[in-house]
């Protein structure tokens, strides 16, 4: 939705649910990543997913 939304594309988007697509690998029902240890051990800045998501779409208009 996010890039929908970004994009400002017009398109009509269906969820469905995780068990009715099937995959090999067993899902967790929520998962987040946790960026502190990362963050903290190596003294980076990692971006909030929808600022990086934002800038990769404007840096790649053409694809």
């Amino acid at each position: 939705m996010a890039i929908i939304r970004i994009r400002q594309i017009s398109c009509k988007v269906n969820p469905i649910r995780s068990a009715a697509y099937p995959t090999p690998a067993k899902r967790p029902a929520f998962s987040v990543m946790d960026k502190a240890r990362v963050k903290e051990q190596f003294g980076v800045k990692i971006a909030h997913w929808r600022d990086a998501l934002e800038r990769c779409l404007h840096e790649n208009q053409g694809l």
